[in-house]
């Protein structure tokens, strides 16, 4: 292969390489957000709890 031909090769595998991090970030970023969500939910329910005199007492 010619320098160039080499050098283009590596650039798509390069490409490749970015675009594979990108989605994984993507998934990541949406996992995140779908477990705050629940947090504040469990937040929430806890509060509720804790304010009808429903938490336990340690």
């Amino acid at each position: 292969m010619t320098d160039f031909a080499d050098w283009m090769a590596e650039y798509q595998d390069l490409q490749r390489g970015s675009e594979a991090i990108t989605d994984d970030w993507v998934r990541l970023r949406r996992e995140l957000a779908e477990l705050l969500k629940e947090i504040e939910r469990e937040a929430a329910a806890n509060s509720v709890q804790i304010h009808n005199g429903e938490g336990e007492t340690r």
